[in-house]
C-alpha cells in the first residue's frame, strides 16, 4: 500500500476491505485538504485496482469524520472518487462493531442490546426444556460472546451506556438461574461467577495490555504501551513496579478513553505478583480470580442478608 502510505495515511487491510484514516486540527484548511487528499487517494488506489483487474465499488465506499460530542465548526465536505459523490455518514461498521462520528457507541449498544435480548427471548421459549450446563452453555454462546466482543472499546464510557449492557447480562443470569424479575441479581452473578461487565472491560484491557507488554500483540497496539522511567536517564521507583506511563490529555472525553490512557489506569492498579505472570493464560486466571474479589469481596455482607 505504498499509493496510501505517500499520501499520507495510515491503513488497516483486511480480506475483502480496506481503511486508510489520518488525523487532523479541526480547522476548515485541514479539512478541506484532508477532504481532497483523501479523493485524490481514492482515484489513485482505482487506478491500480483496475490495473491490477480488480474492482472498488464505490457504491460501498464511505467516509466519516469523527469529532468531539461538543464540535461544531463545521462539517466534513462530500469527497469525489472517480465521478461518484461519498457523503460522510454518521456510523460505519467495522468488523461487526458500529462506531459512531461521535465515538459515543450509542447505535453499537442499541444493535447489541437488540440482539441479545432477542437471544434470550428464543432461548426463555426452550429454558424449561434444557438442563442448567446445556442452558449456561447456549447463554455463553448467544448472549456473553457478544457482549465480550471487542469490549475493550467500551472502556471509559460513562456509566449510563454500561449499564445497558450490565441489563442484559441480569437478565441472562436471572434465566440461568431462574430468579425473578426483583430478586437481588449480585448474588445470582456471584454463584454463575461471571464478572460484571465493567470488570470484563477491565479484563480485556488488561489482557491485551500484558500481550503488548511481553510483546505478543500487533506492533500499532505494542507501541502505546510504555514503561513509566524507561525515558529517563535515571532509574525511578516506578519502573521496578513495571508501571505504565500515564499520558495527560486535554480533553477528559475522549482523551482519558484512548488505549494508553485506559489501559495505565487498569495495569497500575494491578498487583505486582499478578504483572510477573509467567504465561498468558497464568495471567487471565489469576487476573480474574482477582477481578472476582475486587468486586464481590466488599459485597458479603450484603449478599449474606440477600440469601
Amino acid at each position: 500500500m505504498n499509493l496510501v502510505n505517500q499520501a499520507g495515511f495510515e491503513y488497516h487491510g483486511y480480506a475483502d476491505d480496506t481503511q486508510l484514516y489520518r488525523q487532523c486540527p479541526a480547522t476548515p484548511s485541514n479539512i478541506a485538504e484532508t477532504a481532497k487528499r483523501f479523493s485524490d487517494c481514492i482515484d489513485q488506489v482505482q487506478q491500480w485496482t483496475n490495473s491490477n483487474r480488480l474492482q472498488l465499488n464505490p457504491a460501498k465506499t464511505e467516509c466519516m469524520w469523527i469529532t468531539p460530542p461538543a464540535y461544531s465548526k463545521g462539517a466534513f465536505p462530500d469527497l469525489i472518487a472517480n465521478n461518484e459523490i461519498i457523503h460522510p455518514v454518521e456510523y460505519v461498521r467495522c468488523l461487526g462493531i458500529y462506531l459512531d462520528k461521535h465515538l459515543t457507541f450509542d447505535h453499537q449498544i442499541s444493535a447489541l442490546s437488540k440482539n441479545c435480548y432477542y437471544q434470550l427471548r428464543q432461548l426463555k421459549t426452550v429454558a424449561r426444556h434444557l438442563d442448567q450446563p446445556t442452558l449456561r452453555s447456549l447463554l455463553q454462546a448467544f448472549v456473553s460472546t457478544r457482549l465480550d466482543y471487542c469490549n475493550s472499546l467500551y472502556a471509559g464510557l460513562p456509566s449510563n451506556r454500561i449499564q445497558h449492557l450490565q441489563r442484559i447480562q441480569n437478565s441472562a443470569a436471572r434465566l440461568s438461574s431462574g430468579a425473578r424479575k426483583f430478586d437481588h441479581i449480585t448474588p445470582v452473578l456471584k454463584d454463575l461467577h461471571w464478572l460484571p461487565v465493567s470488570s470484563r472491560i477491565d479484563f480485556k484491557v488488561a489482557v491485551i495490555t500484558f500481550k503488548a507488554l511481553h510483546l505478543s500483540a500487533p506492533d500499532y497496539i505494542t507501541d502505546l504501551c510504555s514503561i513509566s522511567g524507561t525515558h529517563h536517564p535515571y532509574t525511578l521507583r516506578s519502573e521496578s513496579h513495571q508501571n505504565l506511563s500515564i499520558i495527560r490529555n486535554t480533553t477528559s472525553r475522549l482523551g482519558d478513553r484512548t488505549f494508553p490512557t485506559a489501559a495505565a489506569k487498569v495495569w497500575n492498579n494491578l498487583p505486582t505478583d499478578l504483572r510477573s505472570s509467567g504465561s498468558v493464560e497464568a495471567f487471565c486466571r489469576h487476573l480474574k480470580t482477582w477481578l472476582f474479589k475486587q468486586h464481590y469481596g466488599s459485597e458479603q455482607n450484603c449478599l449474606k442478608s440477600a440469601q
